[in-house]
């Protein structure tokens, strides 16, 4: 198939048996002169790679996981003017969850649910300096992304995703750290 312009497209099956998915390869250059060589410039759909997060996150909270990914996916298609929206959403599950693995009281989980991120992180992020800063900055980049005003012009998604992959971080390091001390309390002589 040729659109438009220069160029072509053709369409691959993966020749992997655990795939054998369809995917078009688009070439430019070439032009009419079948002796001037054709580049790859584009493939599609474009896939992101799944996320690497430890099953504590995934069991934390799936939701987060899931919206981390379809904003990843909305990155990989050039979707720009989404794909912060999405990874503040994904921040927002993440916080809320830990917050309420956190609170022992479980009448208090329908209150986190309904606070604003921000006020989640003040009150309910409070043992873990680390956590409270990442995610805070990670909220401010992420709003960035969500308003008509950005505050910090010098920031951007990068900025955004490491400000998230720290705060994850820092969570699965906390849960790792409870599950292990939880199990080795068992185990005392």
């Amino acid at each position: 198939y040729k659109p438009e312009g220069e160029g072509f497209m053709v369409v691959y099956r993966c020749t992997r048996r655990d795939c054998r998915r369809l995917f078009i390869a688009h070439f430019g250059g070439g032009g009419e002169d079948a002796l001037r060589p054709s580049t790859l410039t584009e493939i599609e759909p474009r896939n992101p790679e799944a996320i690497a997060v430890g099953d504590e996150i995934r069991t934390l909270s799936p939701m987060y996981v899931k919206i981390f990914e379809q904003a990843r996916a909305a990155e990989a298609e050039g979707l720009n003017e989404i794909v912060g929206m999405g990874f503040r959403k994904a921040l927002e599950f993440l916080v809320k969850d830990f917050a309420k693995y956190k609170v022992a009281d479980h009448a208090k989980n329908e209150g986190i649910e309904k606070t604003q991120l921000g006020t989640a992180i003040n009150n309910y992020i409070t043992e873990d300096l680390r956590i409270r800063e990442c995610a805070e900055r990670a909220t401010w980049l992420g709003n960035d992304h969500a308003h008509y005003l950005v505050k910090w012009e010098d920031k951007n998604i990068a900025d955004l995703k490491l400000m998230l992959r720290l705060t994850v971080n820092w969570i699965e390091n906390v849960l790792v750290s409870d599950n292990a001390v939880k199990d080795m309390a068992k185990k005392k002589s």
